[in-house]
């Protein structure tokens, strides 16, 4: 969609024309064309904060554990509760 919003600004079209053809806000329309202004994209970003402590294999072992096991508790994983929820939101 974002980049949809670039295509059209770049093909000439404003604010207002893109937002009714897209069925957005202005706000969002303008804040988008900002952001591609600013910063050469429209791809969400690293958000500051701090880092995971669980390795990328040890995620990916704990992903398949929970789809093998969904009522698991952390405990049981022997991983932090953080760490699990963690990995289970960003991964669905």
């Amino acid at each position: 969609m974002r980049n949809k919003v670039v295509d059209m600004y770049q093909s000439g079209k404003g604010y207002t024309a893109i937002s009714k053809a897209l069925g957005l806000q202005r706000t969002t329309v303008r804040a988008i064309i900002h952001k591609w202004r600013k910063l050469g994209t429209v791809e969400n970003l690293p958000r500051s904060g701090r880092p995971t402590k669980i390795t990328p294999r040890a995620q990916q072992r704990l992903i398949q554990e929970v789809i093998k096991e969904p009522r698991t508790t952390s405990k049981e994983q022997q991983a932090s509760r953080t760490s699990v929820k963690m990995t289970v939101c960003c991964r669905g």
